[in-house]
């Protein structure tokens, strides 16, 4: 997936101005996190939009979508929202994987802050990530780089 979504960004960027753009590891992150409904025209779409919004030289997670708010809002226009699928811990895992890349998103990839947010150590927000699959490479300045590790979601 992330192999299409740099060619997107290789096809968009020269015509808007914009050649040479990366993801960033938390945008990589997130879009790796993302079920795709509507597979590669989805995809393509948000790597646009991203490419129109981003100014900096790499696409970061901001720039994308707020795919969970989407989500809710279609569950919440259709007549008939959709179960979730998998079992209850599938569903559990998936759900609080989206809450933990949005608080770091949020606390600018800092462990510390993050585990300081959910009242956890960082040895068990650390844990979490791992059993998550949320790679992780804590430098000395407690930033974490999020790499792109697939989701067994």
């Amino acid at each position: 997936m992330l192999l299409l979504a740099n060619h997107f960004l290789k096809s968009f960027g020269p015509s808007l101005n914009k050649p040479n753009r990366k993801l960033s590891p938390l945008a990589a992150q997130k879009l790796m996190a993302h079920h795709w409904p509507g597979n590669v025209r989805e995809l393509r779409n948000v790597i646009e939009r991203a490419l129109i919004l981003e100014n900096g030289s790499e696409i970061q997670a901001g720039s994308l979508p707020d795919f969970q708010l989407e989500a809710r809002l279609q569950k919440g226009a259709s007549p008939k929202a959709s179960l979730p699928t998998g079992t209850l811990d599938e569903i559990v895992a998936r759900h609080e994987r989206d809450v933990i890349m949005a608080v770091l998103e949020h606390h600018n990839s800092s462990l510390a802050r993050t585990a300081e947010y959910f009242k956890l150590s960082r040895h068990a927000l650390r844990y979490r990530m791992n059993r998550l699959n949320i790679a992780i490479a804590e430098s000395d300045d407690d930033t974490t780089v999020i790499t792109g590790k697939s989701s067994a979601s």
